[in-house]
């Protein structure tokens, strides 16, 4: 870690020493950096609100955690076609895929595993009990309003998962006025992409409708074995209600459902006649009640309930069925005694059920939590404190929290240090498995520290961020006994884990360009071993480049990725490989736009799972209407 520090020391003391004067950054950049306060296309600063780092509303530059906030502007300017594509080498984020759209994305923030880190839409924790993970390929980008990224630990407000960090999805919400849109596109590999929706408010309150649809024939998605295209296709759809009830009220109900079949290739089979594929379905149904009783206290109620559903099929026969049931109440009141003191005091419950092809010996559990938040300032610092003690049937009580400490310098510079402890619970399959499950197991605890500087120079913003994480009572299944090869599998708590890394961002206007860059650097190491962990890249950095023209728009993103091992003993090696995407858009008019994108313009093969594909060269051509 020193030499992260080293790092970061250096590069704080170029840009504090660095004051000049230049123009200003506007906020037409790909991906928006909300470390430090966007711009809009005048030049004027404006600092959007985002919640999801402390649960309430807060501005970008109160924020204390480093945050990355993707609107959907930003998602339409990159012209991705699946949420992984969209996230892929962001600051903190490297994913692993297996075998193109629409199939197994492993997400890997800031090195840890992919249940590491918390997904949420609209406020409601999503993902499978028994997997432990979030089929993140499956979450369409057709029905997303913008996307928050917390990186760090969020266990002191959020509970089990938190430990990489928060990824929350808010889906498209109705404004004042009506809008209309519609898009329809094709591409490479019979890619076919057409969504509509329609928003606005009436007499009743604010409502909005979007239905979406995405297919495409895909790529072989092993390439040693079952040599078939292995297509995909998602149908989706938003609707959502809102409605203020006098002064002191406003009541919301939002559903989400989205509904995939993806074709999948057996390694152990490599008949291509074979028919594999898998079903999988989510269903989220959220009502929010805000009350505002007074000027300076809000009391939020939300009641949900998610529903994950995921069938198997061999040879077109059923080969499993595994349902996760989600039933969620919080509440949580808000007292904001002045700008700078904000008091959160909040209850949450968890009910999880599982329904499978196969017998489970515990197939529900409850989960109870008390949490609390201090958010304060005075003088040049904040502090923001956050406690949480949950109540889970299948392990006990178990406290978490995170401290975050910021002192703010002369003009627009300041420094956090942070520290914060976090666990995630077993899955169902740990615990209760009918093939080895382990209801002795541990939770998996997290303790991180950080250090993080931020710099707003108005041409040039920069943020450096170093951490450290320790991860203990990592759950891995093993033999049972390591000498017979034929011995059953079980989990245990078998290991602890180091994680070390250094993120840095850059966004700056040259010219007519805006730029913006980042730099990934992670050491993620066993403890017990010293081996780096499978499939963590190590080295990654990426470059936007975007340029407005009257009409028209133009992007190039060049993205660098060093090598990985496919294997937790090291012995495997994918190298390292580089991607260059292109994109551009030309309006017609106010409304009419015609975009087009080419992905790995290079055709480079790569890897990030042995002997999995990845898509070469792509070409994806789409027209949307808008009208407000």
């Amino acid at each position: 870690m020193t030499r992260y520090f080293n790092s970061a020391v250096f590069f704080t003391s170029i840009f504090i020493a660095q004051q000049t004067h230049a123009e200003t950054i506007t906020s037409d950049s790909l991906v928006q950096n909300t470390d430090i306060p966007a711009t809009n296309n005048t030049g004027t600063v404006h600092d959007p609100l985002i919640v999801t780092a402390t649960r309430t509303p807060v501005t970008v530059s109160q924020t204390l955690a480093p945050v990355t906030l993707i609107t959907r502007e930003d998602i339409e300017k990159s012209q991705a076609l699946s949420l992984p594509d969209l996230l892929q080498n962001l600051p903190g984020i490297d994913l692993t895929t297996q075998g193109g759209l629409g199939k197994l994305a492993s997400l890997y923030l800031r090195g840890t595993a992919t249940g590491h880190t918390l997904f949420m839409i609209d406020g409601v924790r999503i993902g499978s009990a028994t997997l432990g993970t979030t089929a993140i390929e499956n979450i369409p980008l057709e029905q997303i309003d913008h996307i928050e990224i917390v990186r760090g630990p969020r266990s002191g407000l959020y509970g089990s998962e938190a430990i990489g960090g928060v990824i929350q999805i808010f889906t498209r919400k109705g404004g004042d006025n009506t809008r209309v849109n519609a898009k329809a596109g094709y591409g490479t590999y019979n890619t076919r992409e057409a969504d509509a929706g329609i928003s606005g408010n009436s007499s009743l309150g604010h409502y909005t409708l979007h239905a979406a649809s995405t297919q495409t024939d895909g790529i072989s998605s092993l390439n040693n074995n079952n040599p078939d295209k292995d297509g995909y296709k998602n149908r989706s759809l938003t609707a959502g209600f809102n409605r203020a009830l006098g002064d002191i009220s406003d009541i919301s109900v939002n559903f989400f459902h989205t509904d995939a079949t993806t074709h999948y290739d057996d390694s152990y089979s490599p008949i291509s006649t074979d028919i594999d594929w898998a079903d999988s379905a989510q269903n989220i149904l959220n009502s929010e009640l805000k009350l505002y009783l007074a000027d300076e206290l809000d009391n939020v109620i939300r009641l949900s309930s998610q529903r994950d559903e995921n069938s198997a099929f061999k040879n077109s026969l059923d080969n499993g069925q595994f349902d996760t049931l989600r039933k969620q109440f919080t509440w949580q009141g808000d007292y904001h005694l002045n700008s700078d003191n904000t008091f959160t005091l909040g209850y949450d419950r968890l009910a999880e059920e599982i329904d499978t092809s196969t017998s489970y010996t515990v197939s529900s559990r409850d989960n109870r939590a008390v949490f609390g938040q201090i958010q304060t300032g005075f003088a040049h610092q904040n502090i923001v404190l956050a406690l949480r003690s949950d109540n889970n049937e299948a392990f006990g009580h178990h406290q978490t929290g995170n401290i975050d400490w910021r002192w703010n310098f002369s003009g627009n510079a300041n420094m956090t240090a942070s520290y914060g402890r976090a666990f995630k619970s077993h899955t169902f399959n740990d615990l209760y498995s009918p093939y080895g499950g382990n209801p002795g197991l541990l939770p998996e605890e997290s303790r991180s520290v950080e250090i993080m500087t931020r710099i707003n120079n108005n041409a040039t913003q920069f943020s450096l961020n170093i951490y450290r994480t320790q991860i203990d009572n990592l759950i891995e299944w093993t033999p049972v006994d390591p000498n017979d090869p034929y011995s059953s599998w079980s989990p245990a708590n078998v290991s602890a884990v180091t994680l070390e890394g250094m993120e840095t961002e850059i966004s700056t206007k040259l010219s007519s360009w805006t730029v913006r860059g980042n730099i990934n650097l992670t050491n993620p190491r066993d403890n017990v071993s010293g081996n780096v962990l499978q499939r963590r890249v190590r080295q990654s950095a990426r470059i936007d480049l975007d340029r407005d023209y009257e009409n028209a728009s133009a992007g190039i993103s060049l993205q660098a990725f060093g090598s990985r091992f496919s294997d937790a003993d090291n012995l495997v090696t994918l190298p390292g490989f580089s991607l260059v995407n292109l994109r551009s858009r030309y309006d017609f008019s106010k409304s009419l736009s015609l975009n087009g994108k080419i992905d790995n313009l290079l055709d480079k093969e790569y890897e990030t799972v042995q002997y999995y594909n990845n898509p070469g060269r792509t070409v994806f051509v789409s027209l949307s209407y808008s009208m407000e």
